[in-house]
């Protein structure tokens, strides 16, 4: 695993943007909608594997059909597809026998199926786990442990795009901590940087799970404020200042913060 780890850190290292959308574009379709259109490729590969006889094999599809429920549906679907995939197989072959197949011999090639089907399965559901974690990786901010600027945008380009279809506000909110300079300068950048993650619990604390909030640059934060108007928008950053400057306050020194609030219709 610690192999693979590494392959995959040395393809995001080698900034294939290209190949990364592509693959988290096709990722999270339905797992109902995976599993029937896994099952119905592994009914019609049987036939074909039948009609086709015993001198032609077509493992490396089956495998196929393995990795890419997978990948789309989770371990549990692979598991199934491949003990399915394996049986087919294996009856394909029983169906040309002429008797010259022991039980002990399908069992045999049974299992070694199987164990390959389950490196598969392991292999890609954990290279999944890894390319998720990377890709959030990629849109959070390591100080705050919030959206970073490019998961800042992206958010807000869905959030925009789902208002202009569904005709309803969306406001947006730049959040600025005053004095961060003098925060620095006097006790130093450790505090500093503990200030600014103080501000991100803080409003995480305060905002709907809807909410999006994240860090833009240096002391500058962003908040998207889905289906929610200019009023609505006063009242949640008067909640959130209230709760940020008293947490500020209790940790000191005390700090205040500046927000400009635009909304869209």
């Amino acid at each position: 695993m610690k192999t693979l780890r590494t392959v995959l850190g040395g393809v995001k290292r080698a900034d294939l943007d290209s190949l990364f959308a592509l693959a988290y574009s096709l990722r999270d379709p339905h797992r109902l909608v995976v599993m029937t259109l896994a099952l119905v490729a592994v009914a019609g590969l049987t036939l074909v594997d039948y009609l086709s006889g015993p001198g032609v094999g077509f493992a490396v599809f089956y495998a196929l059909i393995v990795m890419g429920a997978t990948f789309h549906a989770g371990w549990v679907a692979g598991g199934i597809i491949a003990i399915l995939s394996s049986g087919a197989g294996l009856s394909a072959r029983l169906f040309y026998s002429t008797g010259d197949i022991t039980v002990g011999e399908a069992l045999w090639n049974l299992g070694n199926e199987l164990a390959v089907f389950a490196a598969l399965v392991i292999v890609l559901y954990h290279g999944r786990s890894l390319l998720d974690r990377l890709a959030s990786q990629s849109r959070m901010d390591l100080l705050t442990g919030v959206l970073n600027t490019r998961g800042i945008l992206e958010s807000f380009e869905r959030e925009r795009s789902r208002a202009l279809r569904t005709a309803s506000p969306l406001t947006l909110a730049f959040i600025d901590l005053d004095d961060m300079k003098r925060v620095n300068d006097e006790l130093g950048h450790a505090e500093g940087d503990e200030m600014l993650r103080t501000l991100a619990t803080s409003v995480l604390s305060s905002i709907r799970e809807t909410d999006v909030f994240g860090r833009v640059g240096g002391d500058e934060f962003a908040l998207i404020l889905p289906d929610t108007d200019e009023q609505d928008a006063v009242k949640a950053i008067q909640r959130l200042r209230s709760v940020v400057n008293r947490r500020t306050h209790d940790r000191g020194p005390y700090i205040s913060v500046s927000v400009g609030v635009v909304t869209f219709r």
